[in-house]
């Protein structure tokens, strides 16, 4: 008995002590997994999925505290009550209340998004909806898209997703449509509790919150027709593993692929496709105008400028030519050579500019604006003096654009032989083996004496022999000249440039100038041959660097084309393709009042890796 008695006490004093060292850490930290899952809705008033809802108040119960985020961007009810609801929480409570009558007789969607969180780790509860029925019908029909950027293709994210029952071109400027969605971050949408009836989709990047499209930088989607969804009865095809092979321990399975084939209910319209773009309502306006140096005048523009555009003196009276005009390859910017020596040493020039503008209607008019252009004219002496102690100058918008050679320009007239510059060339010693060889001028020219440029190959790195030459104007640039001959990989050629080759219009000649050239190897280069068929439209193909920078396009007509690229430099390209269908050759956004969709673009299904000295063949069908 002594015994049991002794056992018993022990037993008592052991658990005390396991109780007492129990409670002590109680609060020390006990690590574990971290809670990874978002909270779960346990219970609903009225449940969910409920037909002849009459109150105006949804209570939704979770099983664990929760917290809302951006609850007004990510909350969209449809259709859309006349008044916004209130959100609010109240323990693991969530209370939507609307504020305004529910129409009878209809189906409602209430889409909280990722606005839904624990409170502890934020783990969202993504796309949580709550329906509901206003009759014993419930409206179940739904349908399906993706939105992608018509320009490169790419999915667009937190874009509404609009159904209209009509769609004039006043409607999404004017009315805010009653069943709205918003498309997830790969461009998916699903418009759900819809009816059997028409409806018209419309997609708005919403800039101002207002779901209308009022501002001309919104961009939108829309599509061409009315559609109707239904329920049609479709196979479906589930593919899962099961277990091939087991072996005998235990330790190593394999598996195989299973195909599972069952029929289900879907909508009949799924996988609509909205391209999605910012229409052309860029109205043109003069951004920057200046006189970067006394003999030269600069205006850029927002956009192209037209062949409407004018330029009349104000406060000098022309006498006959009195400039020489360069409009760059954008044409968006225009520089004028003043020739007249009356304008170039006047410090101030006015101009009255006329150029063709749209206004609000879409109709052209005559924009005039009148400039002021400075350059303060100094003496040779005081100058000398001044440069002296004068800080470099901040380069000017004009003469980041025209290069580096225009630094010269800057400086003033020091008497009437030497006049702002000595003529300046500038040229690269590599040659391209697939295009001509160009110089460039500081200055516009009005004379040049081919005679005196020679050109040689060089032979052994010191036998120079006289090579045959032709030589133009580049079209695209009034100050660049291009050099053709016959040329081969890995050769070497001397260009002599000889002073008074070249007389530019204020009268300055070039000094003597040697350029030592030599070609690149065809192992710098890659040849693609590409076979694309089914072309049923003008088309512009298109070759890319990685980055989408443009290499080089080409015109294809309808039908099939074999075609072979040489010397293409190295590197990754990505192939593009537009139908022009305006043959304007430039690729065209889409407007929705003309109803005109942007113009169709596709690209080939793989980046190419082109490695020098290798060709490359693909073939690409249009219509897979």
């Amino acid at each position: 008995m002594r015994i049991c008695t002794d056992i018993l006490i022990a037993i008592i004093l052991w658990s005390a002590l396991f109780f007492i060292i129990s409670c002590a850490q109680v609060g020390a930290p006990t690590g574990g997994a971290r809670d990874t899952q978002p909270p779960v809705p346990v219970k609903s008033k009225p449940v969910n999925y409920s037909s002849n809802f009459k109150g105006n108040k949804i209570i939704i119960q979770f099983d664990e505290y929760i917290k809302l985020n951006n609850i007004i961007q990510e909350l969209i009810i449809t259709p859309v009550p006349d008044k916004d609801a209130s959100v609010k929480l109240r323990g693991k409570n969530l209370i939507v209340k609307f504020n305004s009558k529910l129409e009878d007789s209809t189906t409602y969607s209430i889409n909280f998004y990722n606005a839904i969180a624990d409170l502890n780790e934020n783990n969202p509860l993504p796309n949580f909806t709550f329906d509901f029925s206003t009759s014993s019908h419930f409206d179940s029909l739904y349908v399906t898209g993706n939105v992608k950027n018509a320009f490169n293709l790419n999915p667009e994210e937190n874009i509404y997703i609009m159904l209209y029952e009509q769609m004039p071109d006043s409607a999404p400027r004017k009315n805010i449509a009653k069943h709205i969605s918003k498309c997830d971050k790969n461009g998916n949408f699903i418009i759900s509790n819809i009816r059997d009836k028409d409806y018209y989709l419309f997609a708005l990047k919403d800039m101002n919150r207002n779901m209308l499209f009022d501002l001309p930088n919104e961009s939108i989607a829309f599509s061409d027709s009315a559609f109707r969804a239904s329920y049609e009865l479709r196979e479906v095809v589930d593919t899962f593993k099961v277990p091939s092979v087991i072996s005998k321990n235990l330790q190593d399975t394999l598996y195989r692929d299973s195909l599972y084939r069952h029929m289900e209910w879907m909508t009949t319209v799924n996988d609509i496709e909205l391209l999605f773009f910012t229409e052309d309502t860029r109205k043109q306006y003069l951004s920057t105008y200046e006189r970067p140096n006394d003999k030269q005048i600069y205006f850029a523009f927002n956009r192209e400028v037209t062949d409407s555009f004018k330029i009349v003196p104000l406060n000098i009276e022309p006498q006959g030519e009195w400039f020489k005009q360069e409009i760059f390859p954008k044409n968006d910017s225009i520089v004028y050579w003043l020739t007249d020596s009356n304008y170039y040493k006047t410090d101030s020039l006015q101009f009255e500019l006329n150029y063709t503008m749209l206004d609000s209607n879409n109709e052209f008019y005559t924009q005039k604006d009148t400039v002021l252009l400075y350059f303060e004219i100094k003496s040779p002496i005081a100058d000398d003096k001044k440069n002296k102690k004068d800080k470099p100058k901040k380069e000017s918008k004009a003469s980041k654009l025209l290069g580096d050679m225009f630094e010269s320009l800057e400086k003033d007239d020091e008497d009437e032989v030497k006049k702002a510059s000595e003529l300046k060339i500038e040229g690269s010693e590599s040659i391209e083996l697939n295009t001509n060889y160009g110089i460039e001028l500081n200055y516009p020219v009005s004379l040049i004496d081919t005679s005196l440029i020679q050109l040689f190959k060089v032979s052994d790195d010191t036998v120079l022999t006289i090579h045959k030459y032709s030589f133009n104007n580049d079209t695209t640039h009034l100050r660049r000249y291009l050099f053709n001959f016959k040329k081969d990989e890995d050769e070497k050629f001397k260009l002599l440039i000889p002073e008074g080759a070249f007389t530019d219009i204020y009268g300055n000649i070039n000094d003597t100038i040697e350029f030592d050239l030599k070609t690149k190897t065809l192992k710098n280069y890659s040849v693609l041959n590409l076979d694309i068929t089914n072309i049923e439209q003008p088309t512009v193909l298109q070759l890319l660097n990685e980055d989408e920078s443009l290499r080089s396009e080409l015109l294809l007509s309808p039908g099939d084309s074999s075609l072979n690229i040489d010397f293409l430099k190295p590197g990754k390209i990505k192939l593009k393709i537009f139908y022009d269908t305006n043959n304007n050759k430039i690729w065209d956004t889409g407007n929705f009042k003309a109803h005109r969709q942007p113009e169709k673009i596709m690209y080939f299904p793989a980046i190419i890796d082109l490695i020098g000295g290798v060709d490359y063949e693909y073939n690409w069908n249009l219509k897979k």
